[in-house]
């Protein structure tokens, strides 16, 4: 199950792998356009932040 965090980002691990992108201007993380939902770039539509980068969190 998928909730919505503040600004409506994701905030629950996905049932399937999916990229994560992360505002570089404010910080929130949303999931990429492998996603149903894409969150990072209804973010970016609603925000007009232009740079994100990969945040992909890997096992120690």
């Amino acid at each position: 199950m998928v909730g919505a965090g503040p600004a409506g980002l994701a905030t629950a691990v996905p049932r399937s792998r999916t990229s994560l992108r992360r505002c570089l201007t404010c910080g929130p993380v949303g999931c990429c356009d492998d996603s149903p939902s894409r969150h990072a770039t209804q973010h970016f539509h609603a925000s007009a932040h232009p740079v994100i980068k990969s945040f992909e969190m890997s096992a120690p």
